[in-house]
């Protein structure tokens, strides 16, 4: 009875072991292609933004390592997806496999077009990137068949303030609309031009007028009724 109870106990553990290996290699592969977004690092002054992506899980790793607009030569990205240049994460994502990032990397050359020979030190690029691996890990629901390369692969942060964006939706690309400092031109544009709060569409104070004539309508209205009532009863 005790052999067989070892044996149970041997049987169950080895279940249990296997069962642990299969799940550690379905959370690794999980992990493939999953990008993160640095800030700053080494002689970086806290500005520059990169970005790692860990392809190990790929059959054809071919950009594991790559990073992803880097400012200099340095190796700011390692094996695996391993932060090389010590920044600070600032988000992480998929963007399925390394012919998805080169897309997108050529994408966001596009958006962030005028920029130098380096365009990636404009903070806008990390986050055209990201749109376009987001758009594309969508790409079967909402642009089925388009090609990423195509202009016709139409995301928030292509570069084009497109008919269905607007300067709240998108200020990736439609900010300039209602804030001039967020015109692209030789240089990178301010950080808040990526957010909403820069981009609130500015009130041309006929709101304003409206009210006011409306109350000083209503006060003549008010003055006239009470002048009749008086010469009515005086």
């Amino acid at each position: 009875r005790n052999k067989m109870f070892h044996t149970f106990n041997m049987g169950a553990v080895t279940v249990l072991l296997t069962t642990f290996v299969v799940f550690f290699v379905m959370i690794s592969s999980s992990k493939a292609s999953t990008c993160t977004e640095y800030q700053g690092g080494v002689s970086s002054g806290g500005v520059h933004r990169y970005i790692c992506c860990n392809n190990c899980g790929e059959s054809n790793p071919s950009c594991d390592g790559t990073t992803f607009q880097g400012g200099s030569n340095e190796p700011y990205c390692g094996g695996c997806g391993d932060n090389s240049f010590g920044g600070t994460a600032r988000k992480s994502y998929d963007c399925n496999d390394c012919s998805t990032q080169a897309a997108c990397a050529a994408r966001a050359n596009d958006a962030v077009f005028g920029y130098g020979d380096k365009p990636g030190l404009c903070w806008k690029w990390a986050d055209s990137f990201s749109s376009c691996c987001e758009m594309a890990g969508n790409n079967k629901k909402r642009q089925a068949g388009i090609d990423i390369n195509s202009t016709s692969f139409t995301f928030c942060g292509d570069g084009i303030c497109r008919d269905d964006e607007t300067p709240s939706s998108c200020p990736l690309d439609c900010c300039y609309q209602v804030n001039s400092d967020c015109t692209i031109t030789s240089s990178c544009t301010p950080t808040c031009c990526g957010e909403s709060s820069c981009c609130l569409e500015e009130d041309d104070g006929s709101e304003g007028a409206t009210l006011h004539a409306f109350s000083f309508f209503s006060l003549f209205l008010i003055m006239l009724i009470v002048t009749l009532i008086s010469a009515t009863y005086l």
